[in-house]
């Protein structure tokens, strides 16, 4: 029977190496402000020795941005990773930074729960700044008036392979971009919310699936890279910079877009209407063409000071509405 004594510690040290990272994946919450891979800003159990969290929360390990007794700001200084992020409602403020350069890869959802407190700068604050995130979803839970939740990135980029959420009231969820940001989309960008965009931000569509665009009149670029399944607008929508058609057909449906930026770019042919359709061209780019793909609308409304031209002389489009010069 000797083998069998020498056979059970190697099956126990296969079970082991097998199932090891499920075992060891850690819960980890912030107790402190600090930096992400510092041991004393996270619980006890976050920094155990052997696991995957010795410094902080690790790849396969799920990260809670607490409500403590006071404000606190968790900051990621290095390349970072976890299963999940999730900011704890409440009447304290808290944040999770990203410096310039570096990048949080969340393999599952990112979820911002409600602050509660009346009193201003408790707001929950996902802050990307120059970073780069990378998520399955955001969610985003309305704060008070006071202290509204939000995402905010400046020239950095968020990459999410599901949808941006928004649920409360919409003016305390906040999504703001305030500079040359590329926000990549592979879901829905959800009505419910508040948009704030600055001149140079871009939103990228670039599902495998059907995505549609919330209805916000504060968008700036908007690129569409859809693999399959198309993107549709779900209201008025309006556009103060650049749409580029690059993948996958765009569909404006019984809604109102307003195009204030220069000439559809990429494939302007891949912009769908229909006679419930109404299109509005503002601003004063020279160049804009109204795309030979709409052949149908309700509403036509030329606004621009340096006028649109047809899509070419073979293009007939129908009106049921209104043309409005």
């Amino acid at each position: 029977m000797k083998w069998c004594y020498r056979l059970v510690p190697l099956l126990v040290a296969m079970v082991m190496f097998a199932y090891g990272p499920a075992v060891w994946a850690v819960a980890c919450t912030s107790v402190a402000t600090g930096n992400w891979n510092a041991a004393a800003t996270w619980n006890t159990a976050c920094r155990i020795s052997g696991g995957n969290a010795t410094n902080g929360p690790g790849a396969d390990d799920t990260a809670t941005i607490a409500n403590l007794s006071s404000n606190h700001v968790v900051t990621v200084t290095a390349n970072a990773a976890a299963t999940s992020v999730t900011f704890t409602g409440g009447n304290r403020g808290s944040q999770l930074v990203l410096n310039s350069g570096v990048a949080l890869n969340v393999t599952g959802p990112v979820t911002i729960n409600a602050a509660s407190s009346t009193t201003a700068g408790r707001s929950k604050i996902l802050n990307i700044g120059s970073g780069t995130l990378t998520a399955t979803s955001i969610a985003i839970t309305a704060g008070t008036t006071n202290n509204p939740d939000y995402v905010t990135v400046s020239t950095g980029t968020m990459t999410t392979s599901g949808s941006i959420t928004f649920s409360g009231t919409a003016a305390n969820a906040r999504f703001i971009s305030t500079g040359a940001s590329m926000v990549n989309v592979g879901g829905n960008f959800a009505d419910g919310g508040t948009l704030t965009t600055s001149g140079t931000g871009t939103i990228n569509f670039n599902g495998g699936v059907a995505q549609t665009i919330g209805a916000y009149a504060t968008y700036n670029n908007i690129q569409v890279n859809n693999t399959a399944g198309g993107v549709q607008f779900t209201g008025a929508t309006t556009l103060g910079g650049t749409l580029t058609l690059n993948g996958g057909i765009l569909s404006v449906g019984a809604n109102t877009l307003t195009l204030n930026g220069p000439a559809i770019a990429g494939s302007p042919s891949n912009l769908s209407t229909t006679s419930s359709s109404n299109l509005i061209f503002g601003g004063s780019s020279a160049g804009v063409t109204l795309p030979g793909s709409v052949t149908a609308l309700n509403n036509l409304t030329i606004n621009n000071t340096n006028g649109v031209s047809l899509g070419g002389s073979s293009v007939t489009t129908t009106l049921s509405g209104t043309l409005t010069l």
